[in-house]
């Protein structure tokens, strides 16, 4: 059986290109090519479609066969609305790498570790990682998989010495090997020259081949004693030794955010299309005339040839017989045109539903935010997205693997640059949703959780206000140090006894106890529980009189 044979009736969900070899090597590199890109043109239509589809382009699986005269298409887009929801809500904000813990060891320190960290963030952003993510999110939502490539730069102008870039799924793929692990073996990139040739970049761990055209290793020394024209070459090392190229999965079907409901919104545009033709059919009704005598028409001879029909055309002709009176009205049936809208509101809504995404109406009086936000599926989606973040970490972890590869490989990097300090293990992507919402809030949470000991990498994360954790903590540092040197102080004053007062000598043995009370002289006249408050009031004979009175 085919490659293609055997992925033929999988529809939905991108194929994961996988391979028998153990290892890619030079005898084999074209032959797990062909076979690879097999499977990847099949992935390839698809993602063309869904990317179409997306775009505006959505196909009618329906024909009108009444009154095919009027055919609105009409199309509500809502898989473009359910898209830019979901890659402005959880890629909407950059993603940037953090502290994963700040233990100490001694060949790595907790603060060199920011340092670090918030140089290879200056470098991301250098390398304008935020709009490359943002194309990712594109993709990877549109289409379930996206890729992006990490190179070492060849060309250093600034900070960053690597390159990063965002490939399309329509001419990149990842082959991995047949085990439990599914181990990346190589990765593959193409484009298309002017003359139609196609040229191929595969990555493996260890070499980088250019290959045209499914047949000829163009890169690298000649193996052999053979013709230079004909001869094999045997491609380049790869200076990072690792596949540069990383597939980025949205779930574990690898589909699109709306896919699965494909069918839904192809028949909510059925019924905005049949809603729009019942308007177009009742401003171009038919005609009906019964008992009409209608002009004739005649020819030059004076031959009766048909009758004088007015300009509309649409014109149905009937006699009920003599003696019966002339009618004319238009033939229109009569539709429930609310309920049809209403049906439509409610389709889109429940697409929405399905997609996990918020319907924005308002919700009925006296409801909490809380309320607001379950009835509404805000809750429903940042569930979702929380589910779906695992998978962008795996792949940013990977980027982060082989950034740390070109730091250290690059022959630009700074000696003593904090990067090269830095552990795969102490960091991981900071990945923040809804930043700005409820900022009061967050604000009293995190002065909450400092107060009670919480150490500022932790409630910074735990509150979700900043994209860059290690810049703020690096930038808030002194006043951060003065802060807990306050709170140590104050620690410091009370268990020396100091301003709760208790005097403790210098062997830490109390001298005297103060009870801490107020002057309680006023207490006994005007406290309404213990005694009686004196009053003044007019007597009989207008002078005053002081009375106690009990509340």
């Amino acid at each position: 059986m085919g490659v293609e044979d055997r992925w033929q009736s999988q529809k939905y969900g991108r194929i994961k290109i996988i391979t028998d070899v153990r290892a890619i090597t030079l005898d084999n590199v074209i032959s797990v090519l062909k076979e690879a890109y097999a499977v990847h043109l099949l992935n390839r239509n698809r993602i063309k479609y869904l990317i179409e589809f997306d775009r505006g382009n959505q196909p009618r699986d329906y024909t009108k066969t009444i009154r095919p005269d009027i055919d609105a298409d009409v199309q509500d887009n809502l898989a473009a609305e359910i898209t830019e929801f979901k890659t402005s809500y959880k890629w909407g904000n950059p993603i940037t790498y953090k502290q994963r813990a700040t233990f100490d060891t001694e060949e790595n320190k907790a603060d060199s570790d920011n340092e670090g960290i918030a140089v290879i963030n200056e470098m991301l952003n250098e390398e304008h990682a935020f709009r490359e993510d943002a194309e990712l999110a594109y993709y990877v939502e549109t289409c379930g998989i996206g890729f992006q490539m990490v190179d070492i730069k060849r060309d250093v102008k600034y900070v960053s010495v690597f390159d990063l870039k965002t490939l399309s799924p329509l001419n990149t793929f990842v082959v991995h090997d047949n085990t439990i692990s599914h181990k990346p073996l190589m990765g593959v990139t193409y484009v298309y020259s002017e003359n139609g040739d196609m040229h191929f970049t595969c990555v493996t761990d260890d070499r980088v081949y250019q290959i045209l055209n499914l047949a000829r290793i163009e890169n690298g020394q000649l193996t052999g004693e053979r013709d230079y024209v004909f001869g094999i070459r045997n491609g380049e090392m790869n200076p990072l030794h690792k596949v540069n190229i990383v597939e980025f999965e949205r779930s574990y079907d690898r589909m699109g955010c709306w896919e699965r409901q494909e069918s839904e919104l192809k028949n909510l545009n059925h019924l905005i299309s049949d809603f729009t033709n019942n308007v177009e059919q009742d401003t171009q009704s038919l005609w009906w005339g019964d008992n009409l005598d209608l002009p004739e028409k005649t020819d030059a001879d004076g031959n009766v040839t048909g009758y004088q029909v007015p300009r509309s055309g649409g014109w149905i002709l009937t006699s009920s017989g003599e003696q019966k009176k002339a009618s004319v009205q238009p033939l229109v049936i009569q539709i429930q045109y609310a309920s049809i809208l209403n049906n439509i509101r409610y389709r889109r809504d429940v697409i929405k539903q399905k997609c996990c995404v918020p319907v924005q109406a308002s919700v009925g009086g006296g409801s909490t935010g809380t309320a607001m936000s379950m009835a509404s599926g805000w809750d429903t989606a940042e569930i979702q997205a929380a589910k779906e973040e695992s998978f962008v970490q795996a792949g940013k972890m990977a980027i982060l693997e082989l950034i740390l590869t070109a730091v250290r490989e690059s022959t630009d990097t700074p000696k003593d640059s904090p990067v090269l300090k830095l552990n795969y293990s102490d960091i991981q992507p900071n990945i923040l949703r809804d930043r700005n919402y409820d900022m009061a809030t967050k604000a009293n949470t995190l002065a909450t959780l400092m107060n009670c000991g919480i150490a500022p990498e932790h409630a910074i994360e735990c509150v979700k206000l900043f994209s860059d954790v290690n810049r703020v903590i690096n930038d808030s540092q002194p006043y951060l140090d003065l802060y807990y040197d306050a709170k140590k102080a104050a620690i410091a004053r009370t268990q020396s006894g100091e301003g709760s007062g208790i005097n403790v000598d210098e062997n830490g043995q109390v001298r005297q106890e103060k009870t801490g009370l107020q002057d309680t002289s006023m207490q006994a006249s005007n406290s309404p529980i213990t005694g009686a408050r004196e009053t003044k009031t007019g007597g009989a004979n207008g002078k005053n009189v002081t009375k106690k009175s009990f509340q």
